[in-house]
C-alpha cells in the first residue's frame, strides 16, 4: 500500500496542532500532591480599581482554621513604594503588626515581602505576603496561617512564595 505524503504529513500538523492550541490555552492548575490538574474558564479580567481572588490553595484544618495560600489580582497602578505605604497605613487601621518587609526582584519586576499579624473577626493569624509590582496591575500571594502554628508552616510558605514567578500571558 502506497502512504502519501500528504497522509505522512497529517499527523505531524495534528500534533502541531495540538501543542499550539494547549499554548494557547488559559490557565492549568497541577496538583501532584494529590494527582489531578485543572484547566480553569478564561474570564475577563477585573475593572480597574478592583481585585480578584485567582488562586486559592487550602491545607487540612488545625486548630479549627485552614492555612492558605491564595494570588489575588489587583487591577491598579501603583509603585511598590506606594504599595508599601498604603499596606502600613492599613496594617495599622487594622491593628495589625507587621514584622518585616523586605524589598524583592521577581521575574525582574519590583516586589516585596510582607511579614505581618493579627485578627481580623476571629482567630490570631500570620501572613507572609508576597507582591509583584507590574505595570497595570500587582500579583499578590498570601499565604495565611494561625499565630501558634506559624513557625511551622513558614519553610513551607517561604518556599511556595519564592516559586512565585511571572510567565508570558496570551
Amino acid at each position: 500500500m502506497r502512504v502519501s505524503a500528504r497522509s505522512r504529513l497529517m499527523p505531524a500538523v495534528a500534533l502541531a496542532c495540538g501543542l499550539f492550541a494547549s499554548s494557547a490555552a488559559a490557565s492549568e492548575f497541577r496538583d501532584a500532591q494529590f494527582g489531578f490538574s485543572l484547566a480553569p474558564p478564561r474570564f475577563g479580567a477585573p475593572a480597574e480599581g478592583t481585585s480578584l481572588v485567582r488562586l486559592v490553595v487550602t491545607g487540612p484544618p488545625d486548630g479549627g482554621f485552614s492555612p492558605s495560600v491564595n494570588v489575588t489580582v489587583q487591577e491598579t497602578r501603583t509603585t511598590r513604594e506606594a504599595f508599601v505605604r498604603l499596606s502600613e497605613s492599613q496594617f495599622q487601621e487594622a491593628g495589625l503588626k507587621l514584622h518585616s518587609k523586605e524589598n524583592r526582584t521577581v521575574s525582574g519586576r519590583p516586589a516585596v515581602l510582607l511579614d505581618y499579624e493579627g485578627s481580623i473577626s476571629g482567630p490570631r493569624l500570620r501572613f507572609l505576603a508576597l507582591a509583584v509590582i507590574l505595570p497595570d496591575r500587582v500579583l499578590l500571594a498570601t499565604c495565611t496561617g494561625l499565630a501558634s502554628t506559624y513557625p511551622s508552616l513558614e519553610p513551607s510558605f517561604r518556599q511556595s512564595l519564592d516559586s512565585f514567578k511571572l510567565t508570558p500571558s496570551p
